[in-house]
């Protein structure tokens, strides 16, 4: 009784679930980018007085209530993606100032503070992924995917799509028969949609649909697999060319003839502001580490490319790139703050560039992440 309690109980995904999570996703890295360049530009002004300083955290914190509000009061889609918009911008009000909340002196420029806030995000991309790759298995779960959609009857905004994937779900679950109850309801709901009381309609494109097929369009006829593949090279070349050149910088501090008089150590102090002592030194050293390995795929990859070994080209710069924008992108963050930001979308542009020539090229080799 208690196990089959809990398999009832168990949580279930929701069918749109991914789409939340990425709404949450792309606020929360605008609302923090978007904070930090306006204050940078205004020159950090305060709403308040002498007295009062109103901290954009509780704006944010204002937005998390809207959105918990708006999730446990309607049950609409346009509401969800609403809430999930309020959410994210929230979030990244708030932890924007996560260096006011470690520090004794409330210190919003709190060097750790950007690194912090980058992990944040990377968990939440992780978690989108996780979703993202989520599948319904069991029939519980499919029903429940089930009365999400068909909750556009409703509203007479049932489409031509959603109908199919409703009669694809139902036929499921008559199939598997888990549950006599669950495969009764499939198939009075299943006769209900095949018949001619459901109201249906027309698919109706998105604007962002609308985008994505004229972009693909646009993509098929312009970026061909020759173009694709020397835009890649070029690409490969600028972010290898970049990481090598930071490296022969940091390096030549170490060989500089005019500074044979002043110690390594004093050499890195006067680089950079941050290394402060021998820990902080020591994880420069281990950052200089991963730009050299980075640099390094990254200049095998483009070898690669250019002799025409597709496949092994897109894993080694896919896995540099991954490299960089995880493990690496977190000391740079604490090294560089949020000046970071700009090579980190350079970075991410170019694998995805990596990922969607897989995609359209090279379909047959397994995914390279």
């Amino acid at each position: 009784m208690a196990e089959s309690s809990y398999r009832i109980h168990r949580p279930v995904r929701n069918v749109y679930a991914h789409s939340y999570v990425l709404l949450v996703l792309l606020s929360f890295a605008i609302s923090v980018v978007g904070t930090r360049l306006f204050l940078e530009i205004t020159g950090y002004p305060q709403l308040g007085n002498d007295t009062l300083h109103i901290a954009h955290a509780l704006w944010g914190g204002l937005l998390l209530v809207v959105a918990s509000g708006l999730t446990l009061t309607y049950l609409n889609q346009w509401v969800f993606r609403l809430a999930a918009i309020c959410a994210g911008t929230g979030v990244g009000l708030f932890i924007d100032e996560v260096g006011k909340f470690i520090t004794q002196t409330n210190d919003y420029f709190f060097p750790l503070a950007a690194p912090l806030i980058y992990v944040f995000f990377l968990l939440a991309v992780f978690v989108y992924l996780y979703v993202r790759r989520g599948k319904t298995t069991d029939a519980r779960a499919e029903m429940y995917a089930v009365l999400s959609v068909i909750q556009e009857v409703l509203d007479d905004n049932l489409e031509v799509s959603e109908r199919e994937y409703l009669i694809e779900r139902l036929r499921h679950v008559q199939r598997t028969g888990e549950r006599r109850d669950l495969s009764a309801l499939a198939t009075a709901l299943l006769q209900f949609i095949e018949s001619d009381a459901a109201v249906v309609i027309p698919d109706q494109s998105t604007l962002y649909q609308r985008l994505m097929n004229r972009w693909q369009a646009f993509e098929d006829r312009v970026f061909t697999r020759r173009t694709m593949r020397w835009l890649i090279v070029l690409a490969l070349a600028l972010v290898s060319v970049s990481a090598i050149t930071q490296l022969t910088l940091l390096t030549s501090l170490l060989f500089d003839r005019d500074a044979l008089d002043h110690s390594v150590f004093l050499l890195i102090l006067e680089t950079n502001p941050l290394v402060r002592g021998p820990a902080s030194f020591q994880w420069f050293l281990v950052s200089i580490a991963l730009e050299l390995l980075m640099g390094g795929l990254l200049v095998v990859s483009l070898l690669l490319m250019l002799r025409g070994w597709e496949t092994a080209a897109i894993r080694f710069g896919s896995s540099a790139l991954v490299l960089s924008l995880t493990i690496n992108n977190i000391l740079k963050f604490y090294f560089n703050q949020f000046s970071v930001v700009a090579e980190s979308i350079l970075l991410f542009l170019v694998l995805m560039m990596l990922l969607r020539y897989q995609n359209r090229f090279l379909a047959d080799y397994p995914p390279a992440l």
